[in-house]
């Protein structure tokens, strides 16, 4: 499907139509508001200017020599007319009688007033009477007192309708300009809908609707996009269990070993297609929608985005799950045996819930028991699946309370362990949430295939029903089981068990040191949540440590008070009466606790602290929920006597911001769509990095054999060559030290994928769609490989050889003079890129380059080399990027040129 093919449906007409409407009756709105000021302000200023002329003339009349009727002030009323708006000006005695006056005879009210020529013979009742029957003729009067004394009066008139003529012409100017910037808004907001939202949502759907076949997808086309998304996964689901049937009935028949054996592998093919399919156009949508939401957007625009957000995820989990449930049920899913820590693993997924648990104010927690390995022998991703699906039900379905994960292990080995040897466990897991609970008589389905409690259920909460069968499924296959007790109205808690080996730990919050240097201290916990007391004081008691824990502020401060003293205290952020800030304030106040160091446990999404204009010093803020590394962590730095030092001005830092200027690294993305390209580019701007985009493996091997990268982002499946060729080749024409960390990327989630990138040379692997801490994570695993000296050493070495017994006057006046020229080249850039002028960028970068390769700079010149090539092909597009590596390159120099010159 074509971009022009592409055509707006009804999301897109509400979308649209509802925006329009909008701006244009705010245009309009904005338009009378100011139609109506101006007619104000024009009304008021005639207003003021027949009111000052009443005022002149009385004053000639009070201070100057002339009379009431002398034609001098006719004359004066004649010239101030005010472009016509005056009507009339009469000038009378205390006796009534009119001496003076003047009439603007081009006024239509006073014309049709005047029955004789001769003017003076008006009479003022039948003036008076003309006023009263036009109410567009407003009347000023002004008494004209001598000495106390009234001499008469002076009366002028003036007519709006001169006003409301401008203003009517004023008034259509002004909304044919809104309707013209409404329009252009409207086309704007069309142009944006459609390229950010519309057409790579319409081309996931495209892409998902050529994999089935066309008569279960017939009237897709009349829907939304939404509802075009729920069709393809309701479709989706018919098909497989299309399969599920095609699979039973061939066995019921006795199909022979062959034909069952090419049915599991067209299903496998099948599957492995709809993954890879269907994940890179997702790829894109979730991409792009995560970066889209981190933009500046109004409610409505952020609430589709949402929209679309939240159904690429949908769409995602289910094929995950439809994937996993299809390996399990063929029996080809293989378990790792790798020992890993069991308490990093477990805060690994519940970090994963902590946005969510905040937003309900829920407590997320997790407990091991005492008689339970620190480390196990497992398959730690799988145990993250169980866990993080029985734990995202709970968060699911819990709106208050908390979510606590108890972890207790029995020994089931008769013989004491020896060197060789591990102890076998048996793991018991109990996942306890205060959620909605379910009803006895419905917990029977829980683990059945594409089954929920109840259809109100899935319409409220969304699921495809594989998540707890799964589940149960990999718990069985650990050697273990799952169920579920629940009472409604008041919470479940879902236990599974599991067979393991205890394995050595190297986890220092577990070892003897901790207890060699916590042993003995006096600890006091205050936090209104009992799971959480009774979580840091188990942790506490197993490094040695003395604990008292209270539920409140008030009850701190009675120990205190009585002159019990300890050696940390532990306090919680929100506490009902006396929150962590206030209770902190209230411990500083007590005449032994000044120098008490507090620890302050908060949330992640909590801003509580940093909004604080005054608080009390903490010695560390732990972040919920709790882990046991990072409560040992603080607790060491504390009584070694290197506090973390928190005050009001820190701010927590970006990591996305500071990782490329933490970790610097070269990197070179190898994908053949465009789309995904563009995706993968942000994603490492966020980061700080700026990588060179390849679209083949050809290129990438180009690009490698001509500079040296730290990491390579490689697509698998790319035309000319794949990223499965192109990497072996890298690894047979390049050693190993000098080698960039390659990392696979795939949208393939089938078994032994990640199995075939390894065995072809991949260092790393990441599954499509992209997620920010998978990429993040893998990046941290690369090593930078060792940076090229900035200066070429046999340059400069010719140059003194050149100049004999001269060369170190030659050589300082070399470098003196480079560091002079060249930040003017370098502002020179700067300025061409800045202003898009080619001509100046190809002279500045040449004059740059040229200075540069006489030192020997090998580096900086071919960076001003590529900016030559730019400026001279008149293609300003990436200029900025490579010139914030020439700047890096460029300070690099000059430092080495700088340690030069004191060699000199």
């Amino acid at each position: 499907m074509t971009m022009s093919n592409i055509k707006p449906n009804k999301i897109t007409l509400r979308y649209l139509v509802l925006t329009s409407i909008g701006l244009i009756v705010a245009q309009l709105i904005f338009g009378i508001i100011q139609v109506r000021w101006r007619y104000y302000q024009s009304t008021e200023n005639i207003r003021d200017r027949v009111q000052d002329l009443a005022k002149e003339l009385r004053i000639i009349s009070q201070e100057s020599s002339l009379k009431l009727n002398d034609s001098t002030l006719e004359r004066l009323m004649r010239q101030n007319s005010l472009e016509n708006k005056l009507v009339y000006g009469i000038i009378i005695n205390d006796q009534g009688q009119t001496i003076t006056s003047f009439f603007n005879q081009e006024e239509k009210t006073i014309s049709d007033a005047i029955t004789t020529p001769n003017t003076t013979s008006i009479k003022l009742s039948k003036i008076l009477e003309t006023i009263k029957n036009n109410p567009k003729i407003r009347e000023i009067r002004q008494p004209v007192i001598v000495s106390g004394e009234s001499l008469g009066e002076i009366r002028l008139a003036y007519s709006l309708e001169p006003t409301d003529q401008e203003t009517l012409k004023s008034a259509s100017k002004i909304i044919i300009a809104s309707l013209i910037v409404s329009g252009v808004l409207v086309i704007i907001t069309v142009a944006m809908f459609k390229r950010e939202i519309q057409r790579p949502l319409q081309i996931l759907v495209k892409q998902a609707q050529d994999i089935l076949p066309t008569d279960e997808v017939s009237d897709i086309d009349n829907k939304d996009e939404l509802s075009q998304l729920q069709i393809l996964i309701d479709s989706l689901r018919k098909h497989l269990e299309r399969f599920e049937n095609l699979q039973i009935k061939v066995t019921e028949q006795k199909a022979t070993e062959k034909a069952i054996e090419e049915l599991s592998k067209a299903k496998n093919e099948f599957l492995a297609m709809i993954g890879h399919e269907i994940r890179t156009p997702l790829n894109a949508v979730t991409g792009m929608t995560g970066l889209l939401l981190d933009t500046q957007l109004n409610p409505q625009q952020k609430e589709f985005v949402n929209i679309v957000r939240s159904s690429g995820e949908s769409l995602l989990t289910m094929i995950n799950n439809i994937l996993d449930f299809s390996k399990i049920e063929a029996e080809k899913i293989e378990l790792e045996e790798q020992p890993f820590e069991l308490g990093p693993c477990i805060e690994e997924v519940l970090r994963l819930f902590v946005p969510q648990a905040s937003d309900k104010k829920l407590e997320l927690a997790y407990l091991i028991e005492p008689n339970t390995p620190s480390a196990i022998v497992g398959d730690s991703t799988r145990l993250k699946q169980i866990l993080a699906n029985l734990v995202g039900n709970a968060v699911k379905f819990t709106e208050t309370g908390e979510v606590v994960i108890y972890i207790n292990g029995t020994s089931l080995s008769q013989e004491e362990p020896t060197e060789e040897s591990s102890p076998n466990y048996e793991l018991r897991f109990a996942i306890k949430d205060t959620g909605i609970g379910i009803p006895n008589d419905r917990c029977h389905r829980l683990f059945q295939a594409f089954s929920q409690v109840d259809a109100s259920t899935t319409r409220k909460y969304g699921g495809t029903g594989l998540g707890l069968v799964i589940s149960k499924r990999l718990t069985e296959l650990m050697g273990g089981k799952m169920w579920v007790h629940s009472t409604e109205g008041k919470g479940s808690t879902f236990y599974f068990t599991l067979q393991t080996k205890a394995a050595p730990s190297y986890c220092r919050a577990t070892s003897q040191e901790g207890e060699r240097e916590l042993m003995g201290k006096r600890m006091l916990i205050i936090d209104d949540n009992l799971t959480n007391q009774k979580i840091l004081t188990l942790q506490a008691q197993s490094w040695g440590m003395f604990t008292c824990a209270v539920d409140s502020g008030e009850k701190s401060l009675e120990w205190l008070d009585r002159g019990i003293t300890f050696d940390v205290a532990i306090l919680d952020m929100n506490m009902p009466q006396m929150d962590g800030l206030s209770l902190a304030k209230s411990i500083r106040q007590q005449p032994h606790c000044q120098n008490l160091p507090l620890v302050m446990l908060s949330s992640i999404t909590t801003q509580e602290i940093n909004q604080q204009s005054d608080y009390a010093d903490f010695a560390a803020i732990l972040i919920k929920p709790i882990r046991q590394t990072q409560l040992y962590n603080s607790l060491m730095q504390i009584f070694a006597g290197k506090p973390i030092i928190v005050t009001k001005s820190v701010k927590e830092a970006s990591p996305e911001q500071l990782m490329a200027d933490i970790m610097p690294l070269r990197i070179l993305v190898a994908e053949d769509v465009g789309v995904n390209q563009e995706v993968i580019r942000l994603l490492l701007e966020k980061l700080g990095y700026w990588a060179d985009m390849v679209s083949d493996g050809e290129e990438a091997l180009d690009a490698i054999r001509n500079r040296p990268y730290d990491a390579v982002l490689m697509d698998v499946r790319m035309p000319v060559m794949d990223g499965l060729t192109a990497t072996r080749q890298i690894c047979q024409e390049i050693p190993n030290h000098k080698r960039p960390r390659i990392i696979a990327m795939t949208a393939e989630s089938m078994r032994g994928d990640r199995e075939k990138c390894l065995a072809s040379g991949m260092d790393d692997y990441i599954s499509k769609p992209i997620r920010i801490e998978e990429l993040k994570q893998a990046l941290r695993r690369c090593k930078p490989l060792a940076k090229m000296p900035a200066l070429d050493g046999s340059t400069l070495n010719s140059l003194r050889k050149m100049a004999g017994k001269r060369a170190g006057e030659v050589i300082n006046n070399l470098i003196m003079g480079y560091l002079e020229d060249a930040p003017l080249r370098l502002s020179a850039i700067k300025s061409a890129i800045a202003q898009n002028d080619p001509d100046a960028l190809r002279q500045a970068a040449h004059a740059l380059r040229s200075a540069s390769i006489n030192l020997g700079a090998t580096d900086l010149s071919n960076l001003c080399q590529e900016l030559e090539m730019m400026g001279r092909k008149g293609t300003m597009s990436g200029a900025n990027k490579k010139m914030s590596v020439l700047k890096m390159e460029y300070d690099r120099v000059c430092q080495t040129l700088q340690k030069e010159l004191i060699k000199i």
